[in-house]
């Protein structure tokens, strides 16, 4: 299947934004940028609400309407991606309540939360699906794919003291 892309310049570098014209599929840091057959560059509609949601995150607003996705991935990934396009604005949250939120739902008596963490990590729509705003049960900025300065970006860019955060040993 053809997918577009275009290449979005923001305070956190170049990002790539993948659709498949019906649907936001992916948005890649610039060191996970992919080039194929498959993919044309080229602006759909998906893109063009996309640019227009990150322009207004990336200017200090809070965007006001979700671009339509569909990320492809697991149930269970799935689930956990729908509970953090839940996360308020400039608020966070941590893998362990995640955990208990996916536990209740799937009437089970405790979860994971590594296994959190690792469909966390999988999510293919970064920024927009903010998993940027987990951190670790200690307050900890851990666990971010396009690393941890791109996570304390986000979270200034949105207003978080993360001053009295702890950041993981190099």
């Amino acid at each position: 299947m053809t997918r577009n892309y275009i290449l979005y310049s923001s305070i956190i570098g170049d990002l790539q934004i993948i659709s498949d014209g019906k649907y936001l599929k992916e948005i890649r840091f610039a060191e996970e940028h992919i080039f194929c057959l498959d993919y044309v560059e080229r602006e759909d509609d998906v893109i063009i609400a996309t640019k227009k949601w990150l322009d207004d995150y990336f200017h200090g607003l809070v965007p006001e309407f979700l671009p339509p996705m569909k990320p492809d991935g697991t149930p269970f990934q799935n689930d956990v991606w729908q509970e953090l396009i839940k996360i308020p604005y400039a608020n966070l949250t941590t893998y362990g309540d995640i955990a208990k939120v996916i536990a209740s739902k799937n009437n089970i008596l405790s979860m994971s939360a590594q296994a959190i963490g690792g469909a966390v990590g999988k999510n293919p729509i970064p920024i927009i699906i903010p998993c940027h705003r987990v951190i670790g049960k200690n307050r900890t900025l851990t666990g971010y794919r396009g690393g941890i300065d791109k996570k304390e970006l986000l979270l200034k860019c949105e207003g978080v003291d993360i001053s009295h955060f702890k950041t993981p040993k190099k």
